[in-house]
């Protein structure tokens, strides 16, 4: 599956039964479920290069007295086109017409200042069509090396 077929499905319960569908057929056959403790869990898509992330639905909807505490929801979805190994990356195309071989400074005029900028890291993140999409860099800040959309307040 490419990025986008995950963003359409944004917002929606891991036991929902489109969801389950598209969970199967990638090699994801149990239950999705979030820990007591936690606010999260993520799924590796294997040979796709891409991980999902399921956020607990009273993290995103704070405010909604109908959001069921532990229900994951997928929010964000996450493809790795580079790393050390070299192996299991996200082949298919990138959102915003992002290109692997973009730089910082390159995404950043086309982008405008980032919302967020960690150096450390090497990322920066843009609020883009009620998103959060995010870029990592190489060391030489001249390829990308992940990439990731995901709802506002995604764990």
């Amino acid at each position: 599956m490419n990025y986008k077929q995950w963003v359409d499905l944004f917002g929606t319960s891991a036991d929902d039964a489109a969801v389950r569908a598209v969970l199967t057929s990638s090699g994801i056959n149990s239950p999705i479920k979030i820990g007591k403790d936690e606010l999260s869990t993520r799924e590796d898509i294997a040979g796709e290069g891409t991980t999902i992330v399921f956020t607990d639905e009273t993290i995103l909807k704070p405010n909604d007295s109908r959001s069921l505490l532990g229900r994951p929801i997928i929010s964000a979805v996450l493809m790795i086109l580079d790393q050390p190994n070299k192996n299991d990356l996200y082949q298919g195309p990138l959102p915003y017409h992002l290109n692997k071989n973009e730089s910082q400074a390159a995404l950043r005029a086309r982008l405008g200042t980032p919302s967020k900028i960690n150096d450390k890291y090497r990322t920066d993140a843009w609020e883009v069509d009620g998103m959060i999409l995010a870029t990592s860099y190489a060391k030489d800040l001249k390829s990308l090396t992940k990439v990731s959309l995901k709802l506002p307040n995604s764990r």
